[in-house]
């Protein structure tokens, strides 16, 4: 009989092993793995944008592009008016259909439009140009730019990452932001240096595996031209001077695009920094561009970093890995999902190594991060085949955590999928997405007077709807007690929903813990020894169990159970009981023979 154990701030305090911690104040994603781009090299810049207005969004919740968003409205149909300094009124109207005013606002010292209320706003800025010509427009910190009422990519989390191809018409020209994460907006005018070209932000590169072969990498094409790049071929060259060649991917006219290329195998042992040329060719092997890039040369023993081609759309994606120190086949893996545009390799390294597995970080799409939802769900389980491959590890000794965003994909993860993971253990997290963003609102009821296919599309990340999936696993809450960015109370929460019906798991506030005090806030070593107690049964040994999903496209198989269809997609039926699936097994052998359709 498995025993419950709940420990709280009044439970016998655990004594602390001093690790190398991070930093242990302000916002976690400006300490945390954060690889911001600080210059230009593809070009010259024409112009830093100084001068702007900002708008509040005046939308429920903020939500931008809703009937309510009035702003939002007149850019779609183009029927935007630009401010000016004779006239600051906007069309953003919230509930009460009542006008706002823009503000103007000067960038600071950095260059940068800063301001806490631009996370809730729209920036908008304009340059005039004297003739007509192609552009690379820079933008860091806004989720979206419209130029000249086009919509483009944002930069969100601030990396800086952003290069827009475009024909800056002559005369004036307009650029508006939509809301960051940080309340901060910069931009830049780029002419390009030459009309294609490599850049190096936003590159994906592996480590050289000493002993192993060649490794996918990716990186970015700029075709700032109005014309479509085909047969390309990228050579990568090593100091050494070993080589390998491929034929890449097409790159549309006016158009950025990350492009995979192999890195070749090294045939001496060395360990560090490895430099190699990086050589863009045309189809007909002529040189375009080349630009020298850095790697990594490493044993397998340290941590490391690798990469795979990912089933979602071809393209180059990586994960990091902190090795067991112990060698051999059938150890366990330990999948950690990390937080909010945290990068998988500073995941990886926020844990001690362990002598009884391998600790696995995927990206989730990196670097802006989907939530561990969707592509960021397929990520993570993409990386955890791709690591078991590799690796040899034990299916029964597999186990998930991760930390605030991460947390939640620990929730997320741990419920679509309940027969992968012997035990979970999700760290500053929040179980469901809108239960966090609107803690007083049923989850189950968001926005469904206004948007029903959408939040019905978004059932399968309802958490607390799946939750009687837990019962197939461990679970091991963390949480600091003072965490200021993640509440106390989404935890507190959900110890009370699994105490009415989890017999399995434990419960540990920190004392004085933020949302990020040390790297024990992921590298607790009492969640590490909850997880050896903790092992995945063997689907012989599995006599019932309760299996609930909201789509059998995410997930539809639970040991013995497969369920192939159901009446209406991601919809949960009016009476839980209607919308549970569950299966008592009597024979082992009626259960091979079983190919019927389940149906929710």
């Amino acid at each position: 009989m498995k025993k419950r154990c709940i420990m709280t701030v009044a439970s016998l305090f655990l004594g602390l092993s001093p690790l190398v911690a991070q930093q242990t104040t302000g916002n976690i994603v400006e300490y945390f793995g954060k690889e911001r781009v600080e210059r230009v090299d593809e070009g010259i810049i024409l112009h830093s944008f100084k001068q702007g207005y900002f708008v509040p969004v005046t939308a429920p919740s903020g939500y931008l592009f809703t009937t309510s968003d009035g702003l939002g409205w007149e850019i779609a149909t183009g029927k935007f008016r630009a401010p000016s300094a004779n006239d600051l009124t906007a069309t953003n109207y919230g509930r009460t259909r009542e006008a706002v005013q823009w503000i103007p606002i000067e960038a600071d010292s950095t260059g940068k439009f800063a301001n806490r209320a631009l996370r809730r706003a729209y920036v908008f800025t304009e340059y005039k140009a004297d003739k007509p010509q192609i552009a690379l427009f820079e933008s860091s910190g806004n989720t979206r730019t419209f130029i000249n009422g086009m919509p483009h990519e944002g930069d969100h989390y601030d990396f800086a990452y952003t290069l827009i191809p475009f024909r800056m018409q002559k005369g004036m020209n307009e650029f508006i932001f939509t809301p960051g994460r940080f309340g901060r907006v910069e931009a830049k005018l780029i002419i390009p240096t030459k009309p294609v070209m490599l850049t190096k932000r936003d590159m994906t590169l592996p480590d050289i595996i000493n002993g192993e072969g060649e490794k996918w990498a990716a990186i970015r094409i700029v075709n700032a031209q109005e014309k479509a790049l085909t047969g390309l071929k990228i050579q990568c060259t090593l100091e050494n001077g070993e080589s390998a060649i491929f034929t890449t991917d097409d790159v549309m006219p006016m158009m950025v695009r990350k492009v995979k290329f192999r890195i070749p195998g090294a045939t001496s042992s060395k360990k560090g920094e490895t430099k190699a040329t990086v050589i863009l060719q045309d189809k007909s092997g002529k040189e375009i561009d080349r630009t020298e890039i850095s790697l990594q040369q490493k044993d397998a023993s340290s941590i490391h970093e690798r990469t795979f081609i990912s089933d979602v759309d071809g393209s180059v994606q990586y994960y990091s890995v902190n090795p067991s120190t112990t060698q051999g086949d059938n150890q366990a893996l330990f999948l950690s999902v990390h937080g909010a545009s945290v990068e998988a390799r500073n995941q990886a390294r926020a844990y001690a190594p362990k002598d009884w597995g391998h600790i696995i970080a995927p990206t989730n799409r990196r670097p802006f991060g989907f939530n561990w939802e969707e592509w960021g769900r397929i990520d993570a389980m993409e990386v955890l085949a791709e690591a078991e491959k590799v690796f040899k590890t034990d299916p029964a000794h597999t186990y998930l955590t991760g930390h605030s965003m991460g947390g939640h994909g620990t929730w997320f993860l741990g419920v679509t999928y309940p027969d992968r993971f012997a035990a979970i253990a999700p760290c500053a997290s929040y179980p469901d997405i809108a239960k966090y963003s609107r803690p007083n609102a049923d989850a189950a009821n968001v926005g469904e007077k206004h948007f029903p296919m959408i939040c019905q599309a978004a059932n399968a990340g309802r958490v607390l709807d799946l939750r009687k999936n837990f019962l197939q696993s461990g679970i091991y809450i963390l949480h600091g007690d003072s965490d200021n960015v993640v509440p106390i109370e989404q935890v507190r929460r959900m110890r009370e929903i699994l105490g009415t019906f989890h017999p399995d798991f434990c419960y540990y506030e920190y004392p004085g813990g933020s949302h990020w005090y040390s790297n024990e806030s992921v590298d607790w070593k009492p969640i590490f020894d909850y997880f050896r107690w903790h092992s995945v049964p063997s689907a012989d040994k599995v006599k019932q169990l309760e299996f609930h999903t909201a789509s059998p496209a995410i997930s539809a198989k639970d040991y013995w159970v497969t369920i192939n269809q159901q009446d209406t997609a991601y919809d949960f039926l009016p009476s839980p009981s209607n919308r549970r699936i569950t299966v008592f097994r009597a024979r082992r052998p009626m259960w091979q023979r079983l190919h019927s359709i389940f149906r929710l």
